[in-house]
């Protein structure tokens, strides 16, 4: 696996924490800073458009898979090249099963803020039937 560059180790180290963040005001700090005015994620169930749009996503996830107790998103592995980067997680208790888990691909722009998201899972939450994806 390709050793990926700090910058873009930090970037993937503040995309797992902003889909586990529970203060509104800091996710949306952290989603401004993570992705660009017009980004793209793109789910199995969904396109969202823009970072309004995406925060509003990362909020409506949280509620349904972090905020009801003590689950969390983890990055698992990661690998990059140019401006795109691989990154497996997994939604997760210490010392559970794992709830669900997926691969994200991440199209960074020149300005270091993620332009398009596009979320795969691999398997499916057990929480709650339906899509989550970070």
């Amino acid at each position: 696996m390709r050793n990926l560059s700090s910058d873009t180790t930090d970037l993937l180290h503040r995309y797992v924490a902003a889909w586990n963040e529970a203060d509104p005001a800091r996710r949306r700090a952290a989603v401004r800073a993570l992705y660009s005015e017009r980004a793209l994620v793109v789910t199995p169930s969904l396109e969202v458009n823009g970072a309004e749009a995406i925060l509003e996503h990362i909020g409506e996830v949280f509620a349904k898979y972090v905020a009801t107790g003590d689950h969390r998103f983890r990055r698992t592995a990661s690998t990059g090249h140019h401006r795109s980067v691989l990154l497996h997680w997994e939604l997760a208790v210490d010392g559970q099963p794992v709830a669900g888990s997926g691969l994200n691909v991440l199209f960074i722009g020149r300005d270091g803020r993620i332009e398009a998201d596009h979320q795969f899972r691999e398997l499916d939450p057990v929480l709650e039937p339906g899509s989550v994806t970070p």
